[in-house]
């Protein structure tokens, strides 16, 4: 999905979509109309697996895990609720996910997901690494190396939003060419530099911005004035007006 641009932009060659899963019939609007997307499937639960093509890349950013238990006691993402017919959208899509990484073998894989996957969820999280660090191909050799690490978009992605996020990569033993290695830290941009305030802390265009929008963007504005290095390199008089009028 907006990973394919992001993958492009980052290694500076275009990459070829070949499949993805949306439910949401508005956004598989905006992928069609902002990417040069393959096969879009409208349900994850009603894909054929064995007809997938294959892939070098596969990426997957499931829906963030619940902290719930279902009334029969199974877990919402575990194997055994798949096999008893639940289909909870929140947990087993998770699953569906190792599915095609264990039926495709992709050469190469990324997951995404909420940092709750590790905390909340540790059970969960350590038998998802076990089971793809366990894949064996046909001779009965591990098929993947499997790394994982929790980064934030502030210190990583360059942008003005603390998202921290569990990452999980894997990578064919037998298609390695070099040491892996995470990104950097990178610059993080001023929180300006990608929302629109004007020049002279016109905010009229956050007026229709959601409640938590406005929140998060409040005491993030609130800390730079309370703060004198901060505020000496940041426009007080729009940060200051800004706040006063959210």
């Amino acid at each position: 999905r907006q990973r394919q641009m992001c993958i492009r932009d980052s290694i500076g060659f275009d990459v070829v979509h070949e499949f993805a899963s949306e439910k949401n019939r508005w956004m598989r609007c905006v992928l069609r109309n902002n990417f040069k997307v393959g096969t879009l499937f409208n349900d994850i639960f009603c894909r054929g697996d064995a007809h997938l093509p294959d892939v070098d890349l596969y990426t997957a950013g499931p829906p963030c895990l619940p902290r719930r238990a279902l009334p029969n006691g199974l877990q919402p993402f575990s194997v055994a609720c798949l096999n008893d017919g639940c289909t909870d959208s929140l947990g087993i899509v998770f699953v569906r996910v190792l599915q095609v990484i264990d039926k495709k073998r992709p050469a190469a894989f990324l997951i995404e997901n909420r940092v709750g996957m590790k905390t909340h969820h540790s059970a969960f999280y350590k038998f998802v690494i076990k089971f793809l660090q366990t894949l064996k191909g046909p001779g009965g050799s591990k098929t993947y190396k499997v790394r994982a690490r929790v980064m934030n978009t502030k210190v990583c992605g360059g942008l003005p939003q603390s998202r921290p996020r569990v990452y999980i990569v894997g990578w064919k033993r037998k298609k390695e060419v070099a040491d892996f290695e995470w990104p950097e830290a990178l610059r993080c941009a001023s929180l300006r530099s990608v929302v629109n305030i004007g020049e002279t802390g016109d905010i009229s265009a956050l007026s229709s911005a959601s409640k938590t929008t406005k929140a998060n963007l409040t005491l993030a504005l609130q800390s730079w004035l309370a703060d004198p290095v901060l505020v000496a390199k940041a426009d007080k008089v729009c940060c200051a007006q800004f706040v006063s009028k959210v």
